[in-house]
């Protein structure tokens, strides 16, 4: 046996003995006995596991992707897929901050601008199913959970590979840089071929060879920065499913312009705002921060976007929200609560457990609160906007 061999067979026994170190941590037994109660019902009672999962999870998807109903259960949430929903997510969060502490990847501000590219590409790539352009069963992967799934694996792999890159020596970065880009372009083409004509092939090659110059001239005139890439490679994204969604555009056309102005116009003036209020006071500062300014847009824009499309006809689909909707309070005290969240947001992270928590992990509380905002309200003011 060579000796580069033995070495990176020591290297593994280390890596695995750290990992079971890891797994015997207390923090993860509600996750161990969550997942052993799954396997222990599977094994015991398979069908009616089955149905509960088709009849709770599987069934609102398809029926959403067939217009609304299907087999007499209707799309959207109900409060067992709402509340199992929650808790994945927050056991997800919880796993990306260990994973962002083990490797060492620092979140930013600036890093979650990188992103709102991805996370725009992600309310247009829903509008495409919502059009009918994308058919089953394709478009499943174009509805909410799996969509948040798939925009989240990808964003995480953009987030891990540009912090390779900016650890590599310059020329190797400026090599391996180019990389993602015919990969992405190819995995998504195979989800789009349905709907993609040869001709498309001649754009998405050119788009390939003008970010890879972009991000190779980048790497070799600057130094090399993890934003930047991150922010590229979501610039590219965000084109390549523009592409598709200009093309709906074309053929749709869009039937209330003015509600892209209103509602952005509206989301701006309250999140803005924020800026002399906090220059009102000493202890109002916190509410001028850059994160906190986007997060009470993102919010707001959501809100706003509920709000205006129930004068269209549209209706909600998350439980909490259509409860609020429903009640005497009326459909405008929707973006209110919203803002009154955001607060209390603000006021938790910033101010009351500000000391208990690092940047990191209130920066991805934010980060969150911001995806779930900017995402279903750049959603909803588009379909408003293209009457789909």
């Amino acid at each position: 046996m060579s000796r580069a061999l033995k070495r990176t067979l020591r290297r593994i026994k280390r890596r695995c003995r750290r990992l079971r170190r890891k797994l015997k941590n207390p923090r993860l037994y509600p996750i161990y006995a969550l997942i052993f109660f799954i396997l222990v019902e599977s094994a015991l009672f398979p069908e009616k596991t089955k149905e509960f999962l088709w009849r709770y999870y599987w069934a609102p998807i398809v029926a959403d992707a067939k217009g609304g109903f299907y087999q007499g259960i209707s799309e959207g949430y109900n409060p067992i897929s709402t509340a199992t929903y929650a808790i994945f997510f927050i056991i997800a969060l919880y796993l990306i901050y260990l994973a962002f502490k083990r490797y060492k990847v620092s979140l930013t501000f600036n890093l979650i601008l990188a992103f709102i590219p991805l996370i725009i590409s992600g309310s247009m790539a829903r509008v495409l199913e919502d059009m009918g352009i994308i058919s089953e069963p394709v478009s499943y992967l174009f509805i909410s959970p799996l969509i948040y799934i798939w925009f989240g694996a990808l964003g995480l792999f953009i987030l891990f590979y540009s912090e390779f890159l900016e650890r590599r020596e310059k020329y190797e970065a400026m090599i391996l840089s180019i990389i993602p880009y015919p990969v992405m372009v190819r995995f998504f083409w195979f989800f789009m071929s349905s709907i993609s004509a040869p001709e498309d092939l001649i754009f998405f090659v050119s788009l390939i060879l003008l970010y890879s110059i972009m991000h190779f001239f980048m790497v070799r005139r600057l130094e090399f920065e993890r934003n930047s890439s991150v922010f590229l490679y979501s610039m590219f994204f965000l084109t390549f499913i523009g592409y598709y969604f200009f093309s709906g555009v074309q053929i749709k056309g869009m039937k209330h312009p003015m509600e892209i102005l209103i509602i952005i116009s509206l989301s701006l003036l309250i999140s803005l705002s924020m800026i002399p209020i906090s220059k009102a006071h000493e202890h109002l500062r916190v509410l001028g921060e850059k994160s906190n300014v986007l997060m009470m847009f993102s919010q707001s824009l959501d809100g706003i976007a509920t709000w205006r499309s129930l004068y269209f006809s549209y209706s909600e689909k998350h439980v909490i929200p259509t409860a609020i909707l429903q009640s005497p309070l009326g459909p405008a005290v929707f973006p209110a609560l919203k803002i009154l969240v955001v607060f209390l947001i603000i006021y938790a992270l910033d101010i009351r457990y500000r000391k208990r928590l690092d940047d990191d992990a209130a920066y991805l509380v934010k980060f969150a609160v911001i995806i779930l905002g900017l995402g279903p309200g750049l959603r909803d003011m588009l379909r408003i906007s293209l009457g789909v």
